[in-house]
């Protein structure tokens, strides 16, 4: 038969893990610290198909970060809570955990023993426990042999390989001959035990012993007999049933095992993620002898729903609209319809980067097919959400361009949703969307409105589902664009400071976005771009002054910081003026200070060395020393990178920061020749031997890092034979400071040949 499940069904098929999902998930999946998604308008959550939100579209194995691995304790809590029911509540609960999930086979002998005699020794702790106070001593003997048996046959069921191992010689599952006995002895207890609830739990313990045996005919044929022993309102009996589903997976009789997850599926909720990863159709066949073995409309229904949450939601959904038009399971099924065409049609950029191709969303990406469905449901109105299909294509009108369609629908899902609260902000959002992309040139009445509802769509207080982060910033990133294109780049900046990487670095664009905060009468409109624009008047001030700073314009850096109140006031966390043989920045910035200093500071003790260089001449080796200090401390290699700082400079690189969409920045970030040629100005204007030397090794220091941000640099040989090592070796071998370098500097070590 013509395979007809799709290609990309089958590639997902491969994708996903082929363990085969039983009784209990014992392995966990998820995504993390990941998101469940990465830039998206609709939320799912407007489908109210709350119960099964886990199947919301994810880039996570489950909706919300759940991991299939919980099944696990939700199993535990319903199979206690089975228990509790069982006793009837008189038996503590802590008493029965303890019993079933913390006692060793050895304490579950004594307590045996003790029901026989209660002279046998037993502990306090144990002797205590409320099930040995329990009238009926046969039941609870019962019980007790029970779950003796259960823990014999756990560590057969509960084994999980290490994942970063092929080694399986410890797997309890090669002792066979064990696993059979275990299975006659289950066997025997069936007809021996009274009570028909325990009678069940061994039936169980039986099934899931034969799968993991490996006797998958036989698990299949032992349920098959027994099945009359099993209570379908029971979580156990669907426990057992993903055993069987399981050993027709092994025995690859596909159609019987994806029917019978099927079934679990939708009739065990602590059961619902696993038999979901368990489901895998093979091929067409396979898939239509699942859906003969369906009894009735339901189970089908299901069947196919399960298919759509894997690949193919629309022809799932078409296939479920003929069997039920108002099937519940059709909600889900267009939700993640929904995010997966949106996953194409949205332009996709990371957080700190624009998309390659703009904003505008792609039209030609709508899945026209889902589009005409749900046109085709909106307006037949039978199904039992019709709002949520109004909803949908009036989204899917809005990203195809089909703005008055897109109005229709959505004004039809406004009525029809009876106030649901997230429908209703779901909606506010999309018609602001559809006011932008028709905003197709500036006027002040439309800023106007655009402002009122920016101040809407960034707000902190909606709905926690509504997907108002990415609708928002889609909002600002489009308009900037879009102003971006009238030629206004200064707006467009302030919407979106991504807009124009090296708009910061054009003295024009300065001087206008400069202007633009000064303007006296703004609107409302300017008054919220330029509160969304991240960069203060300051922070553009302080920017032009760094500009200035490295161009070794001191003078002009310092007026430029004089123009804008609060420019220049970053703090240094060390000291620029002083310095040590092995450039230690976190020793300097644990240092008690004297003196603080912010960049502005930085700048005037620049000055006021070099003035006193010129006007105290006796003094003037020290003061060029300090003056190669701070020139040295304000490169890459110094303490004072907070020279550099500003709001949008990256100190590590210098670089501008706008992610993946970095601009470089003219500055000499990397360059120590001018600290250099100061040193070289101390060391002549000093007769000190010991100072001369301390000069002439901080000039090596610049000379090497010159060599290290060069492209010359080689890391087989990091040590440059420069002039001031071979001056150091010439001239300053005698000097104590000399041999406070040999000790602590391993470059010059390694250039003097020292061992």
């Amino acid at each position: 038969m013509k395979n007809k499940i799709s290609k990309k069904f089958l590639i997902i098929i491969i994708s996903v893990s082929c363990t085969v999902i039983t009784g209990i998930a014992f392995a966990c999946a998820g995504g993390d610290d990941f998101s469940d998604f990465f830039n998206s308008f609709f939320a799912p959550e407007t489908s109210n198909a709350t119960e099964s939100a886990p199947f919301y579209r994810s880039f996570q194995t489950f909706y919300g970060g759940e991991y299939f691995g919980n099944a696990v304790h939700e199993m535990d809590s319903t199979n206690l809570d089975d228990w509790n029911t069982f006793f009837a509540g008189k038996v503590k609960t802590s008493d029965l955990e303890y019993i079933i999930y913390k006692s060793r086979i050895g304490e579950i002998d004594t307590c045996i023993f003790f029901l026989k005699s209660n002279t046998y020794p037993i502990k306090s702790y144990l002797k205590k426990n409320s099930l040995l106070l329990n009238e009926d001593k046969s039941l609870t003997k019962e019980f007790l042999f029970y779950q003796g048996f259960a823990k014999r046959c756990e560590p057969f069921a509960t084994y999980v390989q290490e994942w970063w191992s092929d080694d399986n010689s410890d797997d309890p599952k090669n002792d066979t001959i064990s696993m059979r006995k275990l299975i006659i002895g289950g066997k025997k207890a069936i007809p021996a035990v009274k009570s028909p609830f325990i009678k069940e739990r061994y039936a169980f313990q039986v099934t899931r012993m034969l799968f993991q045996a490996g006797f998958y005919e036989e698990c299949v044929s032992f349920f098959t007999e027994n099945k009359p022993l099993f209570n379908p309102r029971n979580t156990i009996f669907y426990r057992a049933v993903g055993y069987v589903a399981a050993s027709y997976y092994k025995l690859e009789r596909y159609s019987h095992a994806n029917y019978l997850y099927a079934v679990i599926f939708d009739n065990c909720p602590a059961m619902k993620k696993t038999s979901f990863l368990s489901f895998h159709p093979q091929e067409e066949e396979d898939w239509q002898g699942s859906l003969s073995l369906a009894q009735n409309t339901r189970e089908k229904e299901v069947l196919w729903h399960l298919l759509g949450l894997y690949a193919d939601p629309l022809r799932a959904m078409q296939e479920i609209y003929k069997l039920n038009p108002k099937s519940d399971l059709l909600a889900l099924l267009i939700a993640r319809a929904v995010n997966i065409n949106e996953e194409s049609f949205i332009q996709n950029s990371g957080y700190w980067s624009k998309p390659d191709s703009g904003y505008a969303l792609r039209n030609k990406e709508v899945d026209t097919e889902l589009l005409n469905f749900s046109h085709k449901l909106a307006s037949a109105g039978n199904t039992n959400k019709p709002y949520l299909w109004n909803l949908v294509a009036g989204y899917l009108n809005l990203a195809l361009g089909n703005y008055k369609q897109s109005e229709k629908y959505l004004s039809a899902a406004e009525s029809g949703s009876k106030g649901d609260i997230l429908v209703t902000e779901q909606i506010h959002a999309f018609r602001i969307m559809n006011k932008i992309e028709q905003y197709l040139k500036p006027t002040l009445k439309t800023e106007d409105e655009l402002t009122k509802e920016l101040v809407w769509l960034g707000k902190d207080s909606h709905q926690a589902s509504l997907r108002s982060d990415c609708i928002y910033s889609w909002a600002l990133s489009r308009l900037s664009e879009k102003y971006f294109q009238w030629g206004d780049s200064v707006k467009a900046q302030c919407l979106d400071y991504r807009q124009n990487n090296g708009f910061y670095n054009n003295p024009t664009n300065m001087a206008n976005i400069i202007a633009y905060m000064d303007k006296p009468a703004k609107t409302n409109f300017d008054q919220y771009i330029l509160g969304v624009h991240p960069y203060s008047k300051s922070a553009l001030f302080t920017y032009k002054a760094i500009l200035l700073i490295y161009q070794y314009k001191f003078k002009e850096a310092l007026a430029m910081m004089d123009a804008c109140p609060d420019a220049g006031s970053g703090n240094l966390p060390g000291d620029p003026f002083i310095i040590h043989i092995n450039d230690c920045h976190d020793c300097d910035f644990l240092a008690e200070q004297n003196e603080t200093y912010s960049q502005y500071s930085f700048v005037q003790k620049i000055l006021d060395l070099q003035s006193k260089a010129v006007t105290d001449p006796k003094n003037a080796a020290r003061y060029y020393f300090l003056l190669a200090n701070g020139l040295y401390n304000m490169t890459y290699f110094g303490n004072a990178h907070d020279v550099f700082a500003s709001p949008f400079v990256n100190l590590s690189v210098g670089y501008m920061d706008f992610g993946d969409n970095i601009e470089p920045i003219n500055i000499s970030y990397f360059d120590c020749s001018k600290a250099m040629e100061y040193y070289q100005k101390a060391m002549n204007a000093s007769t000190d031997k010991e100072f001369k030397a301390k000069c002439c090794f901080m000039a090596a220091k610049c000379e090497q890092n010159q060599y290290f941000s060069s492209e010359e640099f080689n890391y087989q040989d990091p040590v440059r034979s420069g002039l001031f090592f071979k001056e150091l070796v010439n001239t300053y071998t005698k000097t104590k400071y000399y041999q406070e370098i040999i000790k602590e500097c391993g470059y010059f070590k390694r250039y003097t040949g020292v061992k």
